[in-house]
């Protein structure tokens, strides 16, 4: 009894083989060049899924900050979403260049408590970065010091001397 075996002829492999591992090579260094191209971007000031207190009687409007790190060169107008939905857009950052800090049209004293989220989304470049925070909104309490300067003034006298020399009249 005789068994065939399937046999690969040396010039078939060499045709449909030898390209698969050239392509695979091509495609993993391509992955890997992609993967080392990645763009993050990184909240300072709020994280995602970080519990913020504000300050409520504060006028200043708020504002947050964003590391970019490798990212492609664009201009972004992040967006501050509201609890109830309410959309502000954001004063324009740079996407190319480190620390960025966005302002937004809205007061710390006009922010309700409730879940927050910042949208950064370029036009021209593949970046969209989403965080959402809990802000919880009040009045901080004060505590007023008063301090009162204490002067220790010394005084030295010196009693009168009296005198054991007899007197003549």
């Amino acid at each position: 009894m005789t068994t065939r075996r399937f046999f690969w002829p040396g010039f078939v492999h060499a045709l449909i083989m030898a390209p698969c591992y050239r392509y695979s090579w091509l495609c993993l260094g391509l992955f890997a060049l992609r993967a080392s191209a990645d763009c993050s971007v990184t909240g300072l000031d709020y994280t995602n899924g970080g519990s913020y207190l504000i300050d409520a009687s504060s006028n200043q409007q708020f504002a947050f900050t964003s590391l970019f790190q490798d990212c492609d060169e664009d201009s972004i107008q992040p967006i501050l979403i509201a609890p109830d939905g309410s959309e502000y857009t954001c004063s324009t950052i740079d996407s190319g260049s480190g620390e960025q800090r966005s302002t937004c049209p809205v007061s710390l004293s006009s922010m309700a408590s409730g879940e927050w989220t910042i949208i950064i989304q370029a036009d021209n470049v593949d970046l969209a970065v989403q965080r959402s925070f809990s802000l919880n909104s009040g009045v901080p309490e004060r505590t007023v010091i008063t301090v009162t300067p204490t002067v220790v003034v010394g005084v030295t006298t010196t009693p009168r001397g009296r005198s054991n020399t007899p007197s003549f009249a």
